[in-house]
Formats: C-alpha cells, structure tokens, sequence
C-alpha cells in the first residue's frame, strides 16, 4: 500500500517533565490563534469538532463521568490563557479543580419528525458555538438520543490546545471511559508527557539555536514569493478578511482511490503528495499563475509515545512548488514531492516566523502567504468496540479559515472529498464546478500522467452544454437580404436606437464630428461625450468610409484590412 499521508519529521527524542511551579509560554502557534481571537473573541471558526453516530448501548452518567476522566487525564483541556505584565500564559488546573468540569449537553431528540435535519442542527450548534479562552475546559461535548440504542456523540475543542489528532484522541477516549464505567473497569493512566512539556521543550530547543538552519532554508524557499494567489472569484474581495464560509462535500471514487495510490507506490510519493498535486496544478491553471503556495497543517508529534498527547501540534507548512515550463502531470508531482521532502525536514520553524522570514507587506484581505490549504485528514475514530457501532457524521460549517480548504479524510480505507470555501469570494455554483475540476485532474494525473498542465481540458460536459446553450444566437432573418440591406433596414426603422458601445479614450473624437457626408454636406452635429453610437449615426459613419474607400481604388473583389482600437 502507499504511504498515507505526509510524514512527521524525525526529532530528538527524550522531553522532559517541566517544573511544577514553571510558567508556560505559548507556543508561536498558539500566539497566534491567541491574537486572532482578541481580534474577533469567539470566533467560531477555530473550533475543530467530530460527531458520531452510535448504535448499542450508552448511558448519560457513563459519558459524564467518561468526559470527567479524559478532562483529568489530559493538562490540555484544564488550560486556560491570561495576560500577566504584558505577556500571555497558559494556566493548568489540578484534576478535579470544579472550573474545570465540562457539563455534557444532553438531549432527546427521538421524537422529532426529521431525524437527520435533528441530527446536522445539533452538530453544527456546537462546530459553529466558539469558546472563551479565558474559562476552562476548552472542551464541549453533547450527546443527543435519537432512540433506543442509537445516538449522536459531538465532541469539540478549541483549536489553541488542540489539532485533529487530538480530537480523536477525546472522542476515542471517551467512548473507552464510558465502557469502563458501564463495566466497573478504573480509569485509563494519563499520558507520561503533556501538552504544555511540549510547549517548554519546544522554547528551549529553538533558543539553543534550532532553529538558524530551518531559518536559512525557508528564507531561500520563499525568495521573491508574492504570497498572492489571484483566483477568479464570483464578487472582489473584502478590504479585510471574513471569515463566513460553508461547506462542499464530495465522494471521490473507490476506483479513483486506487489508481491515486498506485501512481504513489510508483513514484515513491504519498497519497498527499497526489493530491497536494492535483490541486496546484488546478490553482495553476485557474490562476494563470505558475509559483504557486498552498499550506497544510503538518504534525510534529514525534513518535507513538506522543499519539495519545491532547495538545495543538502542528505547524503550516508553506508548500511553494514552480510549474513553470508547462511539465508533463508525471514531472509536476515530481516537483510536489521534492517540494514536500524539502520543506518537511524543516518543519518545527513556526509559521509566524516563517512569515516574517518572507518579508511581504502585511495584506489584511487575506491569510499571509497562502490563501488555500490542502490536507489528508485520518476520519476520526476508526476502530471497533464490542458493544458499539459507529458512523462518522459529517460537519457542515458555516465558517472558513481560508479562501479554499481542500481536504480528504480517511475513514474505514475509503476516501471523502470535502471543500471549504469563503462565501464572501465563490458562489456554490462555482465550487461545484471546482469540485469536478479537482476531480478531473486527480483523475488525470493518476492514469495520464504524460500529459501536459496546457493539455488538460478542465471544461466538463455540464459546462460545455451550458457554452453551447449561451451560444446558440442563431436567429431566421429575411431570405435574400445581404447584411448591409438588414443593417440598413434597422438603421431607417430605429435611427436613434444604440447599435454601439465604444468605451475606447478617443470614442467621439474622429469621423463622426470632422467629416462631410459624401454629398459634400455638413456632418450631423456632433452628440454628447457618451460611448454610445446610434444606428443612424454608425449608417452615416460607414457611408463615409465606404466613400474614402472607394475614392482609394477599393472594388468589392478587392479585400480590405481594417483596423480597430
């Protein structure tokens, strides 16, 4: 089978307990999350949440006291954030600390008549519910019962202490505690290494000079980047970056799942790699543009030990790929992969350093460097229990972080296509033909991979059948009649009517003011300073040049060039 995904990086291992009585800074990830939330508090579109359909037996009691042990078991979810003396910390409470309790929101919803629209309502009310991150827990969960033996589980954390590793991390361990309590079994151990360690680790290892290295690799990386990805977009975008969005889901074929595959085990690429190709050879050809960046949230967990960590780490990753030249699809990833390789052995630099290393003019009306992330997520919890079945339930989002997200999750060995999208900039109508886009090229890509970006042919049968609808202007007109006699026809019904728009700087200057018809008479009086040229006045236009014309030599077996602004 083909690697899964992007890799995290090899690192030191051995992190260490840090002192009890120690502060903990933030890392630069979260400084940032910190100052966009005092930007908009509460802004919901940092909240990273799953939901899941249960079949089996579940009890409100066992899924509190479940929650109760996963909030003890990991520092993350007892975290708080203040300012003190002008610097911003993060604050651990003790297990048990009453601040710290996340109430489980349960609700009977079995006798509502639209079972799935019960089911998107409650989800969304807690994906699109932001958080205070100056009260702990940063954690919410709700149970809804949707009847005997089946309900809706929705777990969600504010992305400062948390990735989507670690949400599956909670949503696995609670329905794990919620076993144990139904059994009599104790609670789980907590992990030997927290979170904010992590944190501490992380600000000694980068002030002992880490960090120059990556420094001076992404500072070569990013030379003469613009940091600007020109899309078309259905409307201009706002002076200030908005955050509203929705979401497009997609299937992405079995069949098409595999040949992405075996084109990866072939070229020694992942699947991300693929399907980071595949979509900036789309931007590529719809930007016109062929420097393109697209982020992606990559892990820097370090190993097994550190899968079970509740706790924000990842950093984005700038991925800059040049496809100038127009490549072969087979060279393009080639490109990609390098690209990925490269950038992922200098991964731990934090993305806010990584801008600043870039040195572009602040923009606020979009994200720094990239404005479009790609990703290949794991679905969230996968593996089986006894008495329990699980569905994975998908999200839709009222909120975007980027212009586009392009992401794939990973359930059971099936892939799903998923698109979010800023409704400030792209119309749905457009996103759906973007997702057949995608599509195309991902498909071409893994079974045409000779084929070159310019040869790709992105217009998909819909779309040709519109452009052979809009064009359809053929119209019955009076047998026998040349053009001239129908234009002239119209010119004497309609004399005052617009036959012209000339938006052209020297429109009014020219032929219509300064020239004598071809009787030798004056011209008409020159009409106001407007672009519009009337039937009469283009009749009398074209009578006079057919005169100039015809005082030169010019016989009708004879062709004429003529030139036009």
């Amino acid at each position: 089978m083909a690697r899964r995904g992007l890799a995290t990086a090899v690192r030191p291992a051995g992190i260490p307990r840090r002192p009890a009585d120690a502060p903990i800074p933030l890392s630069p990830m979260q400084e940032g999350l910190w100052f966009l939330d005092r930007l908009e508090p509460g802004n919901p579109a940092y909240v990273l949440s799953q939901a899941a359909r249960l079949g089996g037996p579940l009890r409100h009691g066992d899924v509190q006291a479940a929650v109760d042990d996963v909030v003890a078991r990991h520092e993350a979810l007892r975290t708080y954030f203040t300012e003190r003396d002008g610097r911003v910390e993060q604050v651990v409470l003790p297990a048990g600390d009453p601040r710290t309790r996340s109430a489980v929101c349960y609700e009977d919803v079995s006798d509502q008549a639209d079972l799935e629209a019960a089911i998107v309502a409650a989800a969304s009310a807690e994906t699109e519910t932001g958080f205070d991150l100056g009260r702990p827990p940063l954690l919410r969960v709700r149970l809804s019962r949707l009847g005997a033996d089946d309900h809706l589980l929705v777990v969600s954390l504010h992305h400062i202490v948390a990735d989507d590793r670690s949400v599956s991390v909670v949503m696995t361990e609670i329905l794990d505690g919620q076993h144990r309590h139904r059994t009599g079994e104790g609670a789980a151990e907590p992990p030997a290494v927290q979170f904010p360690d992590h944190v501490v680790w992380q600000h000694g290892r980068m002030a002992a000079g880490a960090a120059q290295q990556q420094r001076e690799f992404w500072t070569g990386q990013l030379a003469g980047a613009t940091g600007m990805l020109e899309l078309p977009t259905d409307r201009p975008r706002p002076a200030k970056q908005t955050f509203a969005g929705k979401t497009r889901s997609f299937p992405i074929p079995d069949e098409l799942a595999a040949a992405v595959d075996a084109l990866a085990k072939r070229t020694g690429s992942t699947r991300f790699m693929v399907f980071l190709a595949a979509t900036q050879i789309l931007l590529c050809r719809l930007s016109g543009q062929d420097d393109v960046i697209v982020g992606s949230p990559v892990s820097i967990r370090r190993g097994p030990e550190q899968e079970s960590i509740v706790g924000l780490m990842v950093n984005s990753l700038p991925l800059r790929t040049d496809l100038s030249g127009d490549p072969t699809l087979a060279e393009a990833l080639g490109r990609v992969r390098r690209t990925c390789v490269e950038s992922l052995d200098h991964a731990e630099l934090p993305f806010e350093q990584v801008v600043e290393l870039a040195k572009l003019p602040r923009d606020l009306s979009r994200n720094p460097l990239f404005q479009v992330m790609a990703l290949i997520n794991p679905g969230g919890v996968t593996r089986p229990w006894k008495d329990l079945t699980l569905r994975p339930v998908g999200l839709a989002r009222d909120t975007a972080r980027m212009d586009l997200t392009v992401a794939a999750y990973e359930f059971a060995g099936r892939l799903a296509g998923v698109m979010d999208y800023n409704t400030d900039l792209f119309d749905a109508a457009t996103i759906d033909r973007l997702v057949a886009r995608f599509l195309a090229v991902l498909s071409a890509l893994a079974t045409e991979p000779d084929r070159r970006l310019s040869t790709l042919d992105l217009t998909g049968p819909a779309e040709l059948a519109d452009l052979a609808r809009w064009n359809d202007t053929g119209r019955d007109y009076q047998s026998g009649a040349g053009l001239y006699d129908l234009f002239a026809a119209q010119a004497a019904l309609a004399p005052e009517a617009p036959a012209l728009l000339d938006a052209s700087p020297d429109a009014d200057a020219g032929t219509r003011s300064a020239t004598a018809r071809p009787d030798g008479s004056a011209p008409p009086p020159a009409v106001s300073d407007t672009p519009v040229v009337t039937y009469g006045e283009l009749d009398h236009r074209a009578g006079v040049l057919a005169a100039r014309l015809r005082a030169a030599g010019a016989r009708p077996d004879r062709p004429v060039a003529v030139a036009l602004p």
